[in-house]
């Protein structure tokens, strides 16, 4: 097939790579513009493009998708499939309507649930005990159009939002060439998506980077803390000072001991603290502008005691 590839992060590396390792024509990568950041602006391009360019693709970053000149290109290249991974932005309908086998998308959940932009954070940081992989036909509204394929991840209780990341990117290529090919061979017989049971995955915000001890109990602060590891970290603040949690073990607790954020006691493999309900030890943590370090680590080198606060 002649294949117009839309992709922007990491994530969507390996999922071109796969399609370029194929039988297929990848004829366009299509991308988010390069972002410059810091006091001196510099910009650097997406993995996405990175990739393209070293294969010798040909790129293209349009700045809107709406734009004619940008869709007349498209109907010259007269594709046959449009493969979408975290493009990023929602693809018009005359777009999605361009090729012969319409446009598909590699989305990192088990449609309905977890819509959206940040699937497998949101996974779990819920508890999910499991997610996967799905190949839908794209629409208008997002991650809403029919399942052409999907696979089952299961999570268990001690996966980070990394470990289940590396498990999706390991299987979606795989799924996504095999669906291609019961595409090509019209053996695929689309199911609709159930929305009473669509819920969504927004984008991460700053807020969703803090801990709250007086609204999440043991469980939820252990999630909240493996869901945002690696990237990009849950955080409290120990006076004046933030500090990011990176792994944590839910302490059994009968009754409430203290006020939430506080630390009971100190243990080996870091601080006890209370929770809106029961406690957590956090056994891994980084002091801004440190290094990540154990909770003995921690407690070693700063001045904690018992009866002191995470704010």
């Amino acid at each position: 097939m002649r294949i117009v590839f839309m992709g922007t992060p990491e994530f969507a590396v390996p999922i071109l790579q796969s399609l370029l390792e194929s039988t297929h024509n990848i004829c366009l990568v299509v991308t988010q513009p390069d972002k410059c950041k810091g006091r001196g602006k510099v910009c650097s391009p997406p993995p996405v493009k990175k990739t393209a360019v070293k294969h010798h693709l040909s790129v293209v970053q349009p700045g809107k998708l709406s734009d004619q000149g940008f869709y007349q290109d498209l109907k010259k290249i007269s594709p046959d499939l449009i493969v979408t991974a975290a493009y990023g932005k929602m693809v018009p309908s005359d777009i999605l309507l361009l090729p012969d086998h319409g446009a598909i998308n590699v989305h990192a959940s088990l449609l309905p649930k977890f819509r959206g932009a940040a699937p497998i954070h949101r996974a779990v940081m819920n508890g999910e005990r499991e997610t996967g992989v799905t190949i839908m036909r794209m629409t208008e509204q997002m991650d809403a159009g029919d399942i052409l394929s999907a696979e089952r991840i299961p999570i268990s209780c001690e996966d980070t939002t990394g470990i289940i990341y590396d498990k999706i990117v390991e299987k979606a290529p795989g799924l996504l060439l095999d669906t291609i090919a019961q595409l090509e061979q019209g053996d695929i017989k689309p199911i609709k998506q159930d929305e009473n049971r669509a819920t969504y995955a927004p984008k991460l915000t700053k807020e969703d980077e803090k801990l709250d001890f007086k609204l999440e109990d043991a469980k939820q602060v252990y999630n909240h803390i493996r869901g945002l590891n690696p990237w990009p970290g849950a955080h409290v603040f120990f006076g004046d000072k933030r500090i990011k949690a990176w792994k944590s073990q839910v302490f059994s607790l009968e009754g409430q001991k203290g006020s939430p954020g506080e630390i009971l006691d100190i243990t080996e493999n870091g601080p006890i603290v209370q929770c809106k309900q029961g406690a957590v030890i956090l056994t891994e943590l980084q002091m801004s502008g440190k290094r990540i370090c154990t909770g003995r680590d921690f407690l070693c080198g700063y001045s904690v005691h018992p009866g002191d606060l995470f704010t």
